[in-house]
C-alpha cells in the first residue's frame, strides 16, 4: 500500500499487542491504516498467539512499510506493550487493543492538541453501540489545576491505555514501563507514573475509539493475592505522589485517593481470597486477610464507603476481624451471582 507521509509533523508510534484475535485483527489494522494523519508507524506485537493472528500481521507488513511486526513468547499484555515501547521511534505513543478499532480521525484529533512534550492528551471512548462511560469537556490543564481536575472529576476511571497520547521523550527519559507481575490495573499504574513526570494535560470529548464487546473482561477476573496486593500498593503510591506533586491541594489527600480507585483496589485484595479462580483453601484465605497490615485496615474502615447492603455487612465483618464469616458470606453470594 503506497502512503504519502506528511512532512514536518511528529511521527506517532501506534502500539498494538496481539494475542489470539484472528477474528478481529484485520478490522483493527485496517482502521489504523485508514487514518487521515499518515505520519505514523504501526507496531504489531504478537504475544505468542496460537491462532493465525501472527500470520495475518505478517501479511499486512508486506503491503505497508509503516507496519513492523514483532513475535515473542507469550508473556502477557504488559510485556507486549513494553516491547512496543522499546522498539518505537515516534515522538508520540498511542495504544490500540487488537480487538478494537478507531475512526479515521483518531490520530489527527489527538496530535493536533499537543502544545509541548510535557503533556498527555486524553480523549473519550465508547463500547460499541453504547454511550461513553463519562461525559468529558474540552479543557487544557496545568500543574495544580491538572491534579485537582483529575481527582474531582474521577479521570482515573479512564485509566485504560487507549484513547491517550503519550510523549515518548517523557516515557524514555523516566524509564516508564508497564509493571510486570500485576494483572489488573497495570494500565492505570502506567498512566499515573507518566502523570508524575509531566505538568499539563489536554482532555477532549471526541469519540474516535471503539471498544469491542467481548465476554470475560479482565475487570471480572481475580488473580493471586500477591498480584492484587501489589496493584493496590503501587496504585496508592503513585496517586499519593500525584496528589502532592504541586503542593497541598486537599486538607486530607489520603481520603481523596481512597475515593479515586484505592477503595476498589483494596476491595479486590479482600475479594480475591474467595473469588480467585484457583479456589485456594480456606485456611490460606484467612492467612492472607490476617497478614494485611493494620494501617491499611484502618484506612479502609475510615475511608471506604459501601453503597450496598452486602458491602456494608462485609465491611462490618472485616472491621471486627470476623474473617471466616466474611469469606463464607462472600463465597455464598458469589455462587448466587450477587456482588
Amino acid at each position: 500500500m503506497e502512503t504519502i507521509i506528511q512532512a514536518n509533523i511528529p511521527k506517532i508510534s501506534v502500539i498494538v499487542p496481539v494475542y489470539n484475535v484472528e477474528k478481529y485483527i484485520r478490522r483493527c489494522i485496517d482502521s489504523i491504516l485508514l487514518q487521515a494523519y499518515t505520519n505514523f508507524e504501526l507496531l504489531l506485537v504478537n504475544d505468542g498467539s496460537t491462532d493465525n493472528s501472527g500470520k495475518i500481521c505478517d501479511e499486512y507488513a508486506k503491503i505497508d512499510q509503516r507496519i513492523k511486526v514483532f513475535h515473542k513468547q507469550n508473556g502477557g499484555v504488559s510485556s507486549a506493550r513494553n516491547l512496543g515501547l522499546d522498539k518505537a521511534i515516534g515522538e508520540w505513543i498511542t495504544f490500540v487493543d487488537s480487538d478494537d478499532y478507531i475512526t479515521k480521525s483518531y490520530l489527527e484529533n489527538l496530535i493536533k492538541e499537543v502544545k509541548s512534550n510535557d503533556c498527555i492528551v486524553i480523549s473519550n471512548y465508547h463500547h460499541c453501540n453504547k454511550p461513553p462511560m463519562m461525559q468529558l469537556e474540552n479543557i487544557s490543564l496545568s500543574k495544580r489545576n491538572m491534579v485537582k481536575y483529575f481527582f474531582d472529576h474521577h479521570i482515573f476511571n479512564l485509566s485504560v491505555p487507549y484513547s491517550k497520547l503519550f510523549s515518548s521523550h517523557i516515557i524514555n527519559q523516566n524509564h516508564i514501563r508497564y509493571p510486570l507481575g500485576i494483572h489488573m490495573g497495570e494500565d492505570g499504574i502506567f498512566m499515573a507514573q507518566y502523570l508524575n513526570c509531566i505538568s499539563s494535560a489536554i482532555i477532549i470529548n471526541t469519540l474516535d475509539y471503539n471498544v469491542n464487546e467481548t465476554e470475560g473482561s479482565l475487570s471480572s477476573k481475580y488473580y493471586s493475592f500477591n498480584s492484587e496486593w501489589e496493584c493496590y500498593k503501587t496504585w496508592k503510591k503513585e496517586l499519593l505522589s500525584f496528589i502532592n506533586k504541586f503542593g497541598n491541594i486537599y486538607p486530607n489527600p489520603l481520603k481523596i485517593v481512597w475515593e479515586n480507585r484505592i477503595s476498589e483496589t483494596f476491595n479486590r485484595c479482600l475479594q480475591c481470597t474467595y473469588k480467585n479462580r484457583n479456589n485456594i483453601p480456606l485456611k490460606e484465605q484467612i492467612t492472607y486477610l490476617k497478614n494485611i497490615p493494620g494501617i491499611d485496615y484502618n484506612e479502609y474502615n475510615k475511608y471506604f464507603i459501601p453503597k450496598t447492603l452486602k458491602k456494608k455487612i462485609l465491611k462490618v465483618l472485616i472491621k471486627n476481624k470476623m474473617f471466616v464469616l466474611y469469606l463464607l458470606i462472600g463465597k455464598l453470594s458469589t455462587h448466587k451471582g450477587k456482588d
